[in-house]
C-alpha cells in the first residue's frame, strides 16, 4: 500500500485544522465554518485510507511555529519523510502579515534543502472568500506575483487559492489533487535517474534503458489521462457549486476527483511492482489461488463501491495450487479493474471460471476472466500484450497495468491472451485467458 506524508504548517487560526477535518475527515464546511475549532497545541498525526492508499497528515501547531523553525528535533517530527510540505495562509494573515510569512516560507525552503528532506513544497492562500467578488482575480494575481517576487528563491512555489465557503469548495480539492499529482510525477524523474546508476554490462544497460523509456512513456500516457479527468471534474464541481439541488452530482464528482489521485499512486505502484519482477526479487512457489482470487475480488467492490459489480467465480475445486509468488493477487486486480474501468454498462457483470489444461505436457490452471465491457477490436488483440504496442493505438487506460500483467505471467512461466466473449462479435465484452502451471500443495 502506497503512503504519502502530508505537513501542514502555518501560523495560528490560518485554516489548517478545518482543512484537515473537511478534506480528510469529511466534516461538513458549513459546519466547520460556523464553529469555534480548538487550537492545535501539539503535533498531530492522522492516518486517511483513501481506497488503496494510505494518506498520512501532520498538524503543526500555529502556536509554535517560530520554534520549529529553529529546533532541528521538531523539523525531524514535522518534516523528516514528507513528501509534501503546505504552508497554509490566510487572506487576513497576508494582509497583516506578509513579511512574516515571507520569512516562514523562506526558512521552511531551507530546512527543505539543507535537511534534504525533498518533499514538495506548497503555499495555500485560505479564505478567498474574505475577498469582494469583484476584485478575487485581480488581487490573487497580484499576491501571487509578489509571493514569488518577495521570496527570490531559486525555483518558482505553487501556490494555490483556497477556500471552505459553499459556493469555492471545489478550490480546496482542486489543490490538494494537483498536489498529490505533482508528487506522483516526481517518479518520472526516478525513472530517469536510473539510467544514470545502471553500471553492470552493456548489454544489461541497454535493456534497463529501454525499460526505464517504456514506463516512462506510459507513465507520461496515463498520468496525462489523470490530470484531464481531473481537470474536467474541478470545472464540473465549480458549475455544481452554485447549484445546491446538484449536491448528489457534486459528491460523485468529488469521489471521480479522489478515484483519480489514487489511479495516479496505483500507477506509481505498477511501475515499483514492474521493476521488482524485472529484478527477479520475488521468490516463486507454491500458491493457493482461489482465495487469492477471492480476495482480489473483495478489494475490488470496496474500492468501487459506487459501482454496481457482480463477481462470479465458477470453479470445480476449493484450492487450485500454482507456481507464483505474492504478486498473483496484483494480477487478479489489474485484470479485474481493467474490466470495471473499460465498461459503460450500470452493472458490471465479470465471470471467472477456474479449470484445468494440459498444453504441450505441462498441467496449466487455466483463468478465464469473461466481462460485459466494451470489448476489444481483433486489431488490438496482440498488440496490447506486446513490448512494442503504440501506445496511442490503445484503448484510453491500456498502459501499466496490463504490462505488469504479462511481465508477472511470464514470471510465473505461464501464458495469457484475449479473445471475444461471444465468438466473432468483441463489442459483447473481453474473456482474458490466463494460464499459469499448477504445482502440488507442499503444505
Amino acid at each position: 500500500m502506497i503512503t504519502t506524508k502530508i505537513s501542514l504548517v502555518g501560523k495560528p487560526e490560518v485554516g489548517k485544522t478545518s482543512i484537515k477535518k473537511v478534506v480528510f475527515e469529511g466534516a461538513d464546511p458549513n459546519e466547520i465554518m460556523l464553529s469555534l475549532i480548538e487550537p492545535t497545541i501539539s503535533l498531530t498525526f492522522s492516518t486517511h485510507k483513501i481506497m488503496a492508499s494510505n494518506i498520512v497528515v501532520l498538524e503543526t501547531p500555529g502556536q509554535s511555529l517560530s520554534v520549529l523553525l529553529k529546533d532541528e528535533e521538531r523539523q525531524i517530527k514535522s518534516f523528516d519523510n514528507a513528501n509534501v510540505i503546505i504552508y497554509i495562509f490566510d487572506y487576513p494573515s497576508w494582509i497583516e502579515l506578509s513579511e512574516d510569512i515571507i520569512e516562514d516560507v523562506r526558512k521552511i525552503y531551507k530546512i527543505n534543502k539543507t535537511r534534504e528532506i525533498n518533499a514538495k513544497l506548497i503555499l495555500f492562500l485560505h479564505k478567498i472568500d474574505l475577498i469582494e467578488t469583484k476584485d478575487i482575480d485581480f488581487k490573487l494575481d497580484k499576491i501571487k506575483k509578489k509571493v514569488n517576487k518577495l521570496l527570490n528563491l531559486p525555483e518558482e512555489l505553487s501556490i494555490y487559492f483556497t477556500s471552505l465557503h459553499p459556493n469555492l469548495i471545489y478550490t480546496i480539492y482542486n489543490a490538494l489533487a494537483s498536489t498529490l499529482i505533482q508528487v506522483i510525477t516526481q517518479h518520472i524523474n526516478i525513472l530517469e535517474l536510473t539510467k544514470q546508476k545502471l553500471k553492470v554490462s552493456e548489454e544489461k544497460y541497454r535493456n534497463a534503458y529501454n525499460r526505464t523509456n517504456l514506463y516512462k512513456d506510459i507513465f507520461t500516457h496515463d498520468i496525462n489521462n489523470i490530470l484531464q479527468n481531473i481537470l474536467s471534474s474541478v470545472e464540473l464541481i465549480e458549475i455544481f457549486s452554485y447549484k445546491p439541488k446538484k449536491k448528489q452530482e457534486f459528491e460523485e464528482v468529488t469521489n471521480l476527483i479522489i478515484q483519480q489521485i489514487v489511479s495516479g499512486e496505483n500507477l506509481v505502484k505498477n511501475v515499483q511492482n514492474l521493476s521488482q519482477i524485472e529484478d527477479n526479487k520475488e521468490v516463486i512457489t507454491s500458491i493457493e489461488a482461489v482465495n487469492i482470487l477471492k480476495q482480489a475480488c473483495e478489494a475490488l467492490k470496496r474500492s468501487l463501491q459506487n459501482k454496481t459489480i457482480n463477481i462470479e467465480i465458477n470453479s470445480l475445486q476449493n484450492e487450485y495450487y500454482v507456481r507464483a509468488n505474492e504478486l498473483l493477487r496484483n494480477l487478479f486486480e489489474k485484470i479485474l479493474f481493467n474490466a470495471v474501468n473499460h465498461n459503460q454498462n450500470p452493472t458490471i457483470e465479470i465471470l471467472t471460471k477456474i479449470t484445468k489444461e494440459n498444453k504441450n505436457g505441462i498441467n496449466f490452471i487455466k483463468f478465464q476472466f469473461l466481462d460485459n465491457g466494451i470489448g476489444i477490436h481483433d486489431s488490438m488483440k496482440d498488440k496490447i500484450f506486446s513490448r512494442e504496442f503504440k501506445e496511442e493505438e490503445a484503448p484510453s487506460g491500456i498502459g501499466l497495468g496490463l504490462l505488469l500483467v504479462k511481465r508477472l505471467v511470464e514470471r510465473y512461466e505461464g501464458q495469457i491472451k484475449v479473445e471475444d466473449k461471444i465468438k466473432g462479435d468483441h463489442t459483447q465484452g473481453s474473456n482474458f485467458i490466463i494460464l499459469i502451471p499448477e504445482v502440488f500443495d507442499i503444505h
